[in-house]
């Protein structure tokens, strides 16, 4: 899998079928507030669509008549709770009296959820007193969603965590609904617009590694060095890496135009291209795209043979 940032908060995931198609049929991905190291957060779930929430007791009273708290919902509405009473039931009355639009309390469950589902439901306590003595350490609740499913024939999968901040990082992996089998995680992804490309100017790049007999050949890295773009200033050399999949396939998602050097590992050559300005994928093995003399065949010279002339 790769990914290309649309802009801030917004990625575009690029799942290859042939990663997928045997074993997967959706994916998730974590957010981390707290650096590329984690904790990580699910924001998606198999069981589907769930409210920002938290829960408070119903075996304790709080003390917290004549208190004000504030909460932040859904990143927009602010709401002011304003206690009177110490009981669960008057803590959960409190709540749904202050913004009945956006909040609902049961004093049955003990739970104080958003109306809105979906990981873009939120809610963030401010620090007061009224929230110590609801016993909270956690000020930041948020919802989920289902896990987005993958359908043959589409590649690319935009996501957006209208949330995202800077600093935060974000990670997907591959899953199976029915069995609840996962791929591997992917690198951690900071969504800063600046440093992503208009999904526009992408081209990827495929390749397939076989044996000697035609078989597919696993876990061969596959290497394309690319080179800096002097009419683009943004546009800095890179190397970007990744091992075939059990098929012998891989994918590389590379800029429109560049130059770059292929290289595969085992393969004692290396072979310059120029990546193709139009359509949506190309051969990396294409001997055309070449820019010199193609190092991956054996060089044939063109030797002048004399003509023959009878005695």
């Amino acid at each position: 899998m790769s990914v290309a940032i649309q802009t801030f908060g917004t990625f575009r995931f690029f799942f290859p079928e042939e990663d997928w198609a045997e074993s997967f049929n959706c994916y998730e991905v974590q957010r981390s507030r707290f650096g590329e190291a984690g904790p990580w957060e699910d924001l998606h779930e198999l069981n589907g669509y769930a409210p920002a929430s938290f829960f408070l007791s119903p075996l304790v009273s709080y003390d917290v008549d004549g208190l004000t708290l504030e909460l932040l919902v859904n990143r927009v509405t602010t709401v002011v709770v304003q206690f009177s009473g110490t009981s669960l039931g008057d803590v959960m009355q409190a709540f749904n009296s202050s913004m009945p639009s956006v909040l609902v309390a049961s004093a049955a469950s003990g739970v104080v959820s958003t109306l809105e589902v979906g990981f873009a439901s939120s809610i963030l306590a401010t620090p007061s007193d009224a929230w110590t003595k609801l016993r909270k350490a956690q000020t930041f609740f948020f919802g989920t969603a289902a896990c987005p499913a993958l359908v043959s024939g589409q590649e690319a999968y935009v996501f957006t965590d209208p949330a995202a901040e800077p600093g935060w990082y974000y990670r997907t992996r591959y899953r199976n609904r029915a069995t609840g089998a996962t791929g591997e995680w992917s690198i951690a992804i900071e969504p800063t617009a600046n440093v992503g490309v208009d999904p526009a100017e992408l081209i990827k790049g495929v390749l397939f590694v076989t044996d000697p007999r035609g078989l597919p050949v696993a876990g061969v890295m596959v290497f394309l060095d690319v080179e800096a773009d002097p009419t683009n200033p943004g546009m800095l050399p890179m190397q970007i890496q990744q091992a075939t999949n059990d098929l012998g396939y891989v994918g590389i998602l590379v800029r429109r135009g560049v130059l770059a050097t292929l290289a595969i590992a085992g393969v004692p050559a290396a072979r310059k291209i120029r990546v193709p300005l139009t359509g949506d994928t190309f051969d990396l093995g294409d001997p055309s795209l070449s820019t010199q003399p193609d190092a991956y065949r054996v060089q044939v010279p063109d030797i002048k043979v004399g003509e023959r002339r009878s005695m």
